[in-house]
C-alpha cells in the first residue's frame, strides 16, 4: 500500500483520502510474541538487554533478533559501545563481552551492578559495598566513594558525591567544583546525549545545548526526559510537551506523561494509557499500553508493556524503515 501511494504521489496524485491511507499504512505496527520481565526501554547503540524474570539474560539487536543467547547469568549491565556489556556468571566471575560474545575483560571482584562499559574506565558497585567506583580493564579500582556514578564521555564522568550533590570527575579522580542537585543520565549511564546535557538545581531542570559557541542554557522546566536525538519531552505546570535540542517549543505541554521523540515518533500518556504521536502532534498509534519506551531509529522496534502483569514485548513497524 505504501509503495502504491508513493507511486501515486510521484505522478502528483493526491487527496485527503490518500494521505489518510498513507498514514495508516506507514504507521501500522505489529507486536512480537516474545515476552520479557525486564528490558532496557531505550536502546544504547541499538542493543537491548533483557531478562526472562529468572537468571537468564541476553541481548537483542534493534530489530528484536538475539545477538547473544547467554546461559545462566546473575547480572547483565546496560550495553555500551559496540554492544559491550558486563555480565556475571554462576561462579560469580564478571566479564565484559562484546555483541558477538568475545571476552574483552575479566574481573575477579564480585560486582553487584555496573553502568555500560565506556572508554577505559567502568562505573561499578561491588557486592557488599554501597559506594560506586571506577575500574580499569585490568580490574584495578582507580577511585571511588560515590553515591552514584555515570559513564565517562571523553575526559569526564558524572558522579554523586558524599553530600548528595552531583558533579564531574576526571580520569585522575579529581572532582570539579561545580555542584547540581541532579544530572540526568540515560539508561546506560551517559550524561551527554547528542548535543544536550540536563542538570537540576532546586525545583528546576535546565537543558543545555552543546553547540559551536560552547555550552548554552536553552530551556528551564519542571522535569525533562532523556534525549534520543530528536525532540525532547519536558514538563511544565503538570503537563508534558516537546522542545527541539536548542530549546524551541515544538508541541506545547498537553499530555499526562511523555517520552522524548525517537525514530520519528514519541510515546505519550493519555487517560493512563500510552500511545504514540508524530512530530505533527497527530496520534498515530492509539493509546493501549500500560507503559512504553522509545522507537529505535534504525531497527524500528519499541518496548511496550502490554498488560498490568509487568511483561514487556517489542512493538515494531509493519512497513520497514
Amino acid at each position: 500500500a505504501v509503495k502504491i501511494i508513493n507511486k501515486a504521489a510521484a505522478q502528483k496524485v493526491s487527496s485527503e483520502r490518500l494521505a489518510a491511507m498513507y498514514k495508516e499504512a506507514h504507521y501500522a505496527t505489529k507486536l512480537g510474541s516474545s515476552a520479557y520481565s525486564q528490558i532496557t526501554i531505550a536502546t544504547q547503540n541499538a542493543v537491548y538487554t533483557y531478562s526472562d524474570g529468572g537468571e537468564k539474560y541476553g541481548t537483542l539487536n534493534a530489530k528484536g533478533s538475539s545477538l547473544i543467547r547467554f546461559g545462566v547469568y546473575s547480572y547483565i549491565s546496560p550495553a555500551g559501545a559496540g554492544g559491550a556489556v558486563l555480565v556475571k556468571d554462576e561462579e560469580g566471575e564478571c566479564f565484559v563481552v562484546n555483541s558477538s560474545g568475545k571476552k574483552l575483560a575479566r574481573f575477579t571482584a564480585d560486582i553487584a551492578e555496573s553502568k555500560a562499559p565506556s572508554g577505559n574506565l567502568i562505573a561499578v558497585r561491588f557486592q557488599g559495598r554501597e559506594d560506586w567506583c571506577y575500574l580499569n580493564y585490568s580490574g584495578e579500582e582507580m577511585f571511588g566513594g560515590f553515591l552514584n556514578a555515570g559513564c565517562f564521555n571523553g575526559s569526564s564522568a558524572p558522579v554523586q558525591v558524599s553530600d548528595g550533590k552531583w558533579s564531574f570527575v576526571n580520569a585522575a579522580g579529581e572532582i570539579g567544583d561545580k555542584r547540581w542537585d541532579e544530572i540526568r543520565l540515560d539508561e546506560s549511564g551517559n550524561f551527554l546525549m547528542g548535543s544536550n546535557l540536563f542538570t537540576k538545581s532546586g525545583d528546576k531542570w535546565t537543558m543545555y545545548y552543546m553547540g559551536d559557541k560552547g555550552q548554552t542554557e536553552v530551556l528551564t522546566c519542571d522535569d525533562i526526559d532523556i534525549s534520543r536525538g530528536e525532540a525532547v519531552a519536558y514538563k511544565e505546570n503538570g503537563l508534558w510537551g516537546f522542545a527541539d535540542k536548542t530549546g524551541n517549543i515544538l508541541i506545547s505541554p498537553a499530555y499526562e506523561d511523555a517520552h522524548s521523540f525517537s525514530g520519528g515518533v514519541a510515546a505519550v500518556s493519555m487517560d493512563g494509557l500510552w500511545g504514540f504521536i508524530n512530530l505533527q502532534n497527530e496520534i498515530i498509534v492509539e493509546p493501549s499500553y500500560t507503559e512504553a519506551g522509545y522507537f529505535d531509529a534504525a531497527g524500528g522496534t519499541c518496548p511496550v508493556m502490554v498488560s498490568e502483569d509487568g511483561m514487556w514485548k517489542l512493538l515494531s513497524w509493519t512497513v520497514s524503515r
